[in-house]
């Protein structure tokens, strides 16, 4: 379930997601996510929260993301991004291609700056 509403240039969007498996050992899991973004001229500034509880286990996980875009042009972005990943327990979920040792509870940061063109 998602859902969003914007206000000038203020967009709020919210998800629930619940994913659920029949295979052996695996547990429920619910995702929350929380975002906003904000759109002034050609500039444009994001946040968002999201919450994995896995289900009957302490190894839940966390993600913060805070990001900006500043459009050069109708098809040219400049974007910058800082993500932080904190796995709780022995959890090792990752960002990206970000390597994290399986059952360590390593938190993960990631930083990415970069142009978008659309051709």
């Amino acid at each position: 379930m998602n859902g969003s509403y914007a206000i000038g240039g203020l967009t709020l969007s919210a998800a629930y997601l619940v994913s659920d498996s029949t295979a052996p050992g695996a547990r429920r899991a619910a995702h929350t996510v929380l975002g906003a973004a904000y759109d002034l001229g050609p500039h444009r500034w994001m946040a968002e929260l999201n919450r994995r509880d896995l289900r009957n286990s302490p190894n839940d996980a966390q993600a913060m993301a805070v990001g900006y875009d500043y459009r050069l042009s109708k098809r040219t972005t400049l974007y910058g991004r800082l993500l932080r990943l904190n796995n709780q327990g022995t959890a090792a979920n990752t960002l990206a291609l970000a390597p994290v040792t399986a059952g360590s509870g390593d938190d993960v940061r990631a930083l990415a700056l970069g142009i978008r063109h659309n051709f």
